[in-house]
């Protein structure tokens, strides 16, 4: 143990000296950052990537970040306390483990969670490219793991997806797009399988095949269980803070079940800024019956605080704070106006949720609402406050009208409260019976996401329509679009095609002009969106409702 300690101090040591002298005594060597810089410039200019490496005061944080992590495994392992404390963590995580391993055995949920799996392999197989996929492989996937790290140009940098992308974009045989997606799948089935563990522990066994078949089979939650974003694992680490946050309030607010909940609350936000929604939520409910342990749940909370305000320093460094608070499309507006908005917001966003008509989804809201407060259970009623009443006060508070996908995890919270609000109904229906019903709505879950998926993704779709038609090596290119110019580019470099020698983009997002194929020569294809399409001579050989296709 001795020579370990004295290998990491030295270790440490050697890492400081390499990077002192890299960082501020030589010149950065722009021959090998070249080389390993390349990437595209479709959205930033190679001269500020460089900026970013060659920026000495960065490379010096770099290595004073690498010798603090050292120098802190160092300590572990030197002071005794810190190692038991570790061991003791490590022993509880695989204990956990081990439990819901063995919740799992049953053939039950086996049974409910092959749909949402086969499903979300399919639809990773088979449903083109989207948007934000594709801006989120060019931006960050394609780029070296450290811009990643420590670049947030906008909102569709999901970091902890991002990195995690480095690793699984090499895995072999499958084409790229299904390679970006596989962490998704994982972490979406990893959901499902804790969440019927925690509803089983805590609730009953037939409540949890209720609520994982339900939850799993909503439209959004289909939608992202493939899809190469970071909601899957906001789904994955609010579960884990679900069940840490009931097992706090059921087992005497332990220490151990806030450790879970707080790195899986961190952990979270470093995937998404906005994951401080569903972490405050769960807040509220802990205190709510949890009350006389605040100052615990403070320090907790402070911690958690902490460790994502460390995880986001190169960003901040990079962009300054206002990265993660004022990113994106979504702007603060009046809280007048967002109170305004709310009814239909919060209606858009059940629907998409769901995927089935408003008018049904309220029905089911509703009748467990008033069938709970028939029984007059007041645990499951407060509840029903929380998770009812907290969207509409945080969006007032922070002022903003966000997407609906930002309440992705109000699809386990709606099968949920619903569950355990019929929980009397449910465990009295035999097990095999309650399996085959809901086996029969998760087939018409897929029916109905399968059918539904090509309008949803309209605009995706039809850019693929194009794009599989005509990209091949040797071709040359002229997209006019608002955003095929992503995908088109998407699918060129996994074709194994160079965009940046034998295709022109231009981007119609902002400019909002008209642009005729008439003008334009030279390029072996030209494809423009239908709605600035001016051209008189040309003719299109191929047409849909998003574009034309000219060719040479």
């Amino acid at each position: 143990m001795k020579l370990f300690v004295k290998g990491i101090f030295i270790l440490s040591l050697l890492f400081f000296i390499f990077g002192f002298v890299v960082s501020v005594l030589l010149p950065v060597n722009e021959v090998i950052l070249e080389y390993y810089l390349y990437y595209s410039d479709f959205f930033t200019g190679k001269e500020e990537a460089f900026s970013i490496f060659a920026n000495r005061s960065y490379l010096v944080f770099q290595t004073i970040l690498v010798v603090l992590i050292l120098f802190n495994i160092t300590v572990l392992y030197r002071f005794g306390f810190v190692y038991e404390k570790l061991t003791t963590f490590f022993f509880y995580t695989k204990q956990a483990i081990t439990n819901i391993g063995k919740d799992i055995k049953s053939g039950n949920i086996i049974a409910v969670l092959i749909i949402p799996f086969v499903s979300s392999i399919y639809f990773a197989f088979t449903v083109p490219v989207s948007l934000d996929e594709g801006i989120t492989y060019l931006v960050q996937t394609n780029k070296p793991i450290f811009w990643s790290y420590a670049t947030y140009l906008e909102p569709n940098n999901h970091v902890l997806h991002s990195l995690i992308t480095h690793i699984t974009k090499h895995i072999p045989f499958f084409n790229m797009l299904f390679c970006i997606r596989v962490s998704s799948i994982i972490a979406s089935l990893f959901a499902w399988i804790i969440l019927y563990s925690f509803v089983k522990r805590f609730f009953s066994e037939k409540t949890s095949l209720f609520t994982v078949a339900l939850s799993s089979m909503m439209f959004m939650s289909v939608y992202y269980s493939y899809m190469s974003r970071g909601y899957g694992l906001t789904v994955l680490f609010f579960t884990i803070c679900l069940y840490a946050a009931f097992s706090i309030i059921k087992n005497g607010s332990r220490n151990k079940d806030w450790v879970f909940f707080t790195i899986a609350g961190t952990l979270g936000a470093y995937t998404i800024p906005s994951f401080l929604y569903p972490f405050a939520i769960l807040n509220v409910v802990i205190l709510i019956f949890n009350y006389k342990r605040i100052r615990q749940q403070i320090c907790f909370n402070a911690l958690a605080g902490i460790m994502t305000f460390s995880l986001y320093i190169p960003i901040m460094m990079r962009h300054g704070i206002k990265a993660l608070t004022a990113n994106g499309w979504v702007a603060p507006i009046g809280r007048a106006e967002v109170l305004e908005r709310l009814p239909g917001y919060f209606s858009q966003t059940i629907n998409e949720i769901t995927g089935i008509p408003l008018l049904a989804s309220v029905l089911i809201i509703l009748s467990a609402f008033i069938y709970t407060c028939w029984t007059g259970n007041k645990q499951v009623l407060k509840l029903w406050a929380v998770f009812a009443l907290m969207p509409p006060c945080i969006l007032l508070l922070h002022s903003v009208i966000p997407f609906p996908r930002t309440f992705v995890y109000y699809a386990i919270i709606m099968a949920f409260i619903v569950g355990i609000s019929y929980q009397q109904l449910i465990d009295k229906l035999p097990k095999t019976g309650l399996t085959a019903g809901l086996i029969i709505i998760q087939a018409l879950g897929f029916v109905n996401f399968y059918q539904n998926i090509g309008e949803y993704e309209s605009f995706n779709t039809y850019y693929h329509d194009i794009n599989k038609r005509i990209i091949e090596k040797g071709k040359t290119y002229y997209v006019v679009s608002g955003f095929d110019c992503v995908n088109h580019r998407f699918e060129m470099l996994v074709n194994g095609c160079n965009p940046d020698d034998d295709a022109v983009y231009e981007d119609i997002y902002w400019t909002k002009k008209d642009v005729s194929a008439d003008s334009i020569n030279g390029f072996d294809y030209i494809v423009i969106d239908v709605v600035r399409d001016k051209t008189v001579l040309k003719k299109p050989i191929y047409s849909n409702k998003e574009q034309n296709l000219y060719a040479r």
